[in-house]
């Protein structure tokens, strides 16, 4: 155990499961973890060390620098570090970066995000959103690159890394990649249940499915419209969706927000994990934790093959929808999942299950955590 002070202050508050999982990791080799930011509970994963917790109102209005309220939360924050005088602190997303980088302490920045590219993508439909979006474009893309060029980097996917090494030059050997794979604590009681497939169950979680929100490379209204279609042909499947209390059609069960531990209890219960999303330039970069969860309650991903880095680890044991004439292969695809065989259903749930459990695992990666506090 080395005696160290390491603090992560996070825009996006608790819980947060990728943020609760570094907390675990740093629990095994320093003796000292602090939390600030908005703190609204835990996932329900079961920390065995609890970090001390500095809560601090963080809202919309300070991620978007809107005075006074991101002077207030800085002023909060620089009063805890300077109580704690941390030796290390992690930064999740430009904010809390940006924050971190004025006060001066030696910082890893933990991104979660590729605003640089994904703000160019995003279509607001309200005005509101389209207020929020004009900030975000004059700010983000210059934190990130101030970030980016001045401390090490954790990033989600291997595409992301190398995006960020040819955009803003920086050392192969200042950024790692640390993926959103579930944690041992997370999965460690979920057992294989075999499904009777008369009626198909589809997963999906986030509100993307009944609500577009301009974010273009989530886009699901071609997958509703063609579950809309074959649902009037077939009639044999449902969604269960969570995150979202509306139930838009007939065919979706919307069990609302629930507790990250709970979800699992959702999705086990499904044959198949959405993942088909329309077409984006922004897919090659990104590592969306629903994959792995759905892999590890053995729900078979539905997944477009321009999400690349996914497709390159489960793609042999999920559904893959052709980017090229899109509509007719998401058509076809979903057509094809609900006239497959049961019995060859439940094997390759079974298989995507056994695969996750070997290899798609949080704790594979805390040699890369660890290296990366080295790298100060």
């Amino acid at each position: 155990m080395i005696k160290m002070r390491v603090l992560i202050v996070s825009e996006d508050g608790l819980p947060d499961i990728r943020v609760e999982k570094m907390i675990n990791t740093l629990s095994k080799i320093v003796n000292e973890i602090y939390f600030v930011g908005d703190f609204r509970g835990w996932s329900g994963i079961g920390l065995s060390v609890k970090p001390k917790i500095y809560s601090v109102k963080w809202d919309r209005k300070v991620n978007l620098l809107l005075p006074p309220y991101f002077q207030w939360a800085f002023r909060k924050v620089k009063k805890v570090l300077e109580s704690i005088r941390p030796d290390i602190v992690i930064a999740c997303n430009l904010v809390a970066g940006y924050m971190i980088d004025k006060l001066g302490y030696p910082m890893i920045f933990d991104y979660h995000e590729v605003w640089s590219l994904q703000l160019k993508y995003i279509s607001p439909p309200t005005l509101p959103r389209k207020l929020t979006y004009k900030r975000r474009v004059r700010l983000y893309p210059k934190l990130e690159e101030l970030l980016l060029s001045k401390y090490p980097v954790i990033t989600i996917s291997n595409n992301a890394r190398q995006y960020f090494i040819e955009k803003y030059g920086i050392s192969e050997s200042k950024i790692f990649v640390v993926k959103n794979y579930p944690s041992i604590l997370e999965i460690n009681n979920i057992e294989f249940n075999e499904l009777d497939c008369k009626n198909i169950v589809f997963a999906y979680m986030g509100k993307d499915l009944v609500f577009f929100d301009g974010q273009t490379y989530r886009d699901l209204r071609p997958t509703l419209s063609v579950l809309d279609k074959l649902w009037i042909e077939m009639k044999n499947f449902k969604v269960y969706l969570v995150g979202s209390k509306k139930s838009i059609r007939q065919y979706i069960e919307a069990f609302g927000r629930k507790k990250h531990i709970y979800i699992y209890n959702v999705f086990t219960k499904t044959h198949f994990g959405i993942l088909s999303y329309k077409p984006s330039p922004v897919h090659y970069l990104v590592n969306p934790n629903k994959a792995y969860m759905y892999s590890h309650s053995g729900s078979i991903p539905v997944i477009t093959d321009t999400m690349k880095e996914i497709v390159s680890e489960i793609g042999r044991y999920s559904f893959i929808v052709s980017s090229i004439n899109f509509e007719e292969s998401l058509y076809s695809t979903y057509k094809s999942i609900l006239e497959s065989d049961y019995e060859e259903t439940n094997k390759m749930r079974r298989r995507i299950f056994e695969y996750a459990r070997q290899n798609l695992i949080w704790e594979k990666q805390e040699k890369t955590i660890f290296s990366a506090l080295k790298s100060i």
